[in-house]
């Protein structure tokens, strides 16, 4: 028997299964802007491929790099590394955002909810008991300074109407956050000290990676499907659709670093984020 030949026609049967449809030459898309928003899950294409231009490719979609990267006449870049959503600072993702409709977008994708602690995302006196109650319950913030006390709900609320107000007729997508990847028995190294023992283990057992992973991540990816909701937006769910479990994680994600994590994804996990676009875009439309 040729377990070659079985093993490669297998392979090619999973493929074909899996996002084998590309959108056609007369797509609804064509030439529309896009502005993608968010943290280094969206600033990644400045250091590798990342996810947008797979889409220009098959959706033929306008997209500049420069504009997510460094922002273009004098507005802000829509994608910096290492920022939150609470507007905490000058290059936060909500004071960024207000500088969306300088790049006139037909297209709006709001990836972000990685950095922001899941301890700052409701506020104290919230007393909803779901996630659509307290998406319901959280006062919108909608200024334009800095204010280190404001929710990052609070926050991601006054994001998404300031860019309903201020671009009417862009089509607003919000994304949600994957799974990402563990390490398991790693202990975390000296630069991780202040955050994480180092005389053990972080994650000693698979169990205890997705506790945190169920108690600090997949709430905020609750909450950003919940505020969809709120706001009848469409939400693309990179948690169910990915098909990203920790088991799998290190094909679409590389090493991990010192905190014996890794949310960044590599090569595959960009073009599996691009990939799952692509297939809700064409499901919608």
């Amino acid at each position: 028997m040729n377990y070659k030949y079985i093993l490669a026609l297998f392979l090619s049967l999973f493929i074909l299964s899996c996002d084998e449809t590309e959108p056609n030459e007369d797509n609804l898309f064509k030439g529309k802007k896009i502005v993608t928003i968010g943290d280094s899950l969206t600033s990644s294409c400045s250091w590798q491929h990342g996810w947008q231009p797979y889409l220009v490719e098959w959706f033929g979609f306008n997209w500049s790099k420069e504009e997510t990267v460094n922002g273009t006449n004098g507005h802000a870049a829509t994608a910096i590394g290492g920022t939150w959503v609470k507007p905490d600072s000058i290059n936060s993702i909500y004071i960024r955002s207000l500088d969306t409709k300088y790049y006139n977008p037909d297209i709006i994708f709001l990836y972000v909810a990685s950095n922001d602690p899941y301890s700052y995302w409701v506020s104290s006196d919230n007393t909803g008991t779901d996630w659509d109650g307290k998406v319901k319950q959280e006062k919108v913030y909608r200024g334009t300074e800095i204010d280190k006390s404001v929710s990052t709900l609070s926050a991601y609320k006054g994001i998404v109407e300031n860019l309903m107000e201020d671009c009417p007729n862009a089509k607003i997508y919000l994304i949600g956050i994957m799974p990402i990847r563990y390490e398991i028995g790693m202990h975390p190294t000296e630069d991780f000290a202040d955050l994480y023992p180092t005389d053990k283990p972080r994650f000693a057992t698979m169990e205890d990676a997705k506790e945190y992973e169920m108690s600090e991540r997949w709430p905020k990816h609750e909450l950003v499907k919940a505020v969809a909701k709120f706001y009848n937006l469409p939400f693309i769910d990179l948690w169910e659709m990915s098909g990203i479990t920790n088991e799998n994680a290190n094909i679409y994600y590389g090493p991990v670093s010192g905190d014996c994590t890794q949310v960044h994804p590599n090569d595959a996990g960009d073009l599996r984020v691009a990939e799952c676009i692509r297939d809700f875009l064409i499901k919608e439309n």
